[in-house]
């Protein structure tokens, strides 16, 4: 059985690191393909840093937004690769490739550690689960490629007996690594301090690294950015309560690939807590509602203060709920939890290992070379036409390509000042792109009925979010549709005149 266990582990890493570092080796398309396109905000930023420009996207304004360590992670990786480009993306891939044999290898050795009353036979479906959900939630390249083998090594120290001290530094890393992630582990961390009644002297160590790492960053941000976490998370916040508003549950729940596998783990881990308050008489009662009060806490804190729809790498806690739902079926249940229960519980989570692993080994839902040709064609038209440029949404690819500065109007990698002139009574489009000197917007818009063209700012923001509207009458500088049949993206030329 160990021997088997063992190929199977193999096996999945085997797999998971050939998807992950495929595109490396199927030309410039598909590489830069692979990746989201949020992801090159990061990429930029660190370019940006190691060339000396400091921590800017478009080299004018310095920003923030972006999650610490990660940033930290890939501004290593393109100081190590020389020079930007292929070269450096290529070492990202290998970068994620490392990151999910880690994840992978503390999942394994925490199902090691689990006492399993089913003999194992749930673990390589957990295994499976763990496999196939970093490749469709961290291959994209966003900071959860990061956060996932923290939150697995976070559990695995748990389940081993370690230190609090050193759950505790990890725990920070962690939120270091993706900072709404605090919401995930912090009802974890209430219970080991309620339940091992520990003196403060015994944590102090854990606590005093802990605080070191995490002020240091909130200073930094006040310092040199005067905002104490990333512009990214208040440009997504609404001006209002949002918990009510339809756009993050669409998302949540719809009919895209991996929000089906968000619905899945969904009803697994309803089904795992109505069996959990069936039965209660398990001797790790309250470290498995933690799991369960943490992932709740995530989804209902993130719709109540973003109306913005929720991408792929925002579901990274369904990891902490499948996790939860495996534990109820083979951790240290005390008393039988009734067959029919057991059974429907244990069918879902076969269910979803297998739908979840078997999309992200078989279907290239990423990798999408035509969004990397418009790119690159639209680079490229930049880099032929010098100036200002600005853009909203899918600005990440097209800005790390091109070499000239583009404003970001959705404001995730912009600065605090930038918010402040977006969110303002009256601003319009015309005004805010006339206000940083912009030449050239770039905009996905159709022509209305009377032939001109309505464009808003941000486009994917709810009806809570401020956003910016303006109406252009005049024909594009460029269309791109009529060079390729692949996007609705047009240059307007903007005279700083008017």
């Amino acid at each position: 059985m160990r021997i088997f266990s063992w190929t199977v582990f193999f096996l999945l890493c085997l797999t998971g690191i050939w998807w992950i570092v495929e595109p490396v080796f199927s030309g410039e398309y598909a590489l830069l393909a692979s990746f989201d396109d949020d992801a090159f905000y990061y990429f930029k930023v660190a370019e940006n840093i190691v060339a000396g420009y400091g921590s800017t996207f478009n080299g004018i304004h310095q920003t923030n937004g972006y999650h610490p360590l990660w940033m930290i992670l890939l501004v290593f990786l393109d100081w190590l690769a020389e020079k930007s480009g292929a070269e450096f993306l290529e070492m990202v891939r290998i970068g994620i490739a490392l990151l999910y044999m880690l994840f992978l290898f503390f999942s394994f050795l925490f199902i090691q550690k689990v006492r399993n009353r089913n003999d194992g036979f749930f673990d390589y479906f957990y295994l499976a689960f763990c496999a196939g959900f970093y490749v469709l939630i961290a291959g994209g390249g966003m900071e959860v490629a990061l956060t996932l083998p923290l939150i697995a090594l976070l559990f695995l120290l748990f389940i081993s007996d370690t230190s609090i001290s050193w759950l505790i530094i990890v725990g920070a890393l962690t939120v270091l690594s993706r900072l709404d992630s605090v919401i995930v582990v912090a009802p974890f961390f209430f219970y080991l301090l309620w339940v091992n009644r520990l003196r403060f002297s015994e944590i102090l160590p854990g606590i005093l690294v802990a605080a070191v790492m995490v002020l240091s960053y909130i200073v930094s941000n006040l310092v040199l950015f005067d905002i104490p976490v990333p512009v990214s998370g208040f440009a997504k916040s609404a001006s209002g309560f949002a918990l009510f508003s339809p756009e993050p549950w669409i998302s949540l729940f719809s009919y895209v690939i991996w929000r089906r596998i968000n619905l899945f783990t969904f009803l697994v881990l309803f089904v795992a807590a109505y069996v959990f308050l069936k039965q209660r008489k398990c001797n790790k009662t309250w470290f498995l509602f933690t799991l369960f009060l943490g992932v709740i806490l995530f989804y209902l804190l993130t719709v109540a203060r973003s109306d913005w729809q929720m991408w792929p790498w925002y579901f990274y806690p369904d990891f902490v709920a499948f996790t939860f739902s495996y534990l109820m079926v083979s951790y240290g249940m005390d008393v039988p939890i009734g067959r029919l229960r057991f059974g429907f519980l244990s069918l879902l989570i076969i269910l979803s290992a297998v739908y979840c692993s078997m999309y992200a080994f078989i279907s290239p839902i990423f990798n999408k070379p035509e969004s990397s040709r418009e790119s690159v064609l639209v680079s490229r038209f930049m880099d032929n036409h010098p100036g200002v440029y600005a853009m909203g949404d899918r600005a990440g690819r097209i800005g790390y390509l091109s070499h000239q500065p583009l404003i970001q109007l959705e404001g995730l990698v912009m600065d605090a000042n930038y918010l402040k002139l977006l969110r303002s009574h009256g601003m319009t489009i015309d005004k805010l792109l006339k206000i940083y000197g912009v030449d050239y917007y770039i905009v996905s818009v159709e022509r209305n009925p009377k032939g001109c063209y309505d464009v808003v700012e941000p486009y994917f923001g709810g009806t809570l979010t401020k956003k910016v509207r303006g109406t252009f009458c005049v024909e594009p500088y460029e269309d791109f549709r009529e060079h390729e049949n692949i996007t609705g993206l047009k240059v307007f030329f903007l005279s700083r005149s008017e």
